[in-house]
């Protein structure tokens, strides 16, 4: 599997997340560089955008980021 498309901007591949784990190499592994589409990060970016991202989501978080998903789809149209 090629690498995941946000890899660049990615604050948590950049070790620029205020809570990063203490071995993000192997997470970097299997998220960045394996099956990104299981990433929280990955997921709310692809539904967002960048901004979208809280900078402390981490890409193990994916309950969380279904819970972004699902509120901001709960909201009217004209509030997005």
């Amino acid at each position: 599997m090629k690498d995941c498309e946000y890899l660049r901007e990615c604050f948590f591949f950049q070790g620029k997340m205020k809570k990063m784990p203490d071995r993000p190499e192997l997470i970097k592994k299997d998220y960045c560089h394996g099956d990104h589409s299981a990433c929280a990060r990955y997921m709310v970016q692809k539904r967002f955008g960048a901004k979208g991202v809280p900078p402390d989501l981490s890409p193990r978080d994916v309950r969380k980021a279904h819970t972004l998903i699902a509120v901001f789809n709960l909201r009217p149209p004209g509030d997005r």
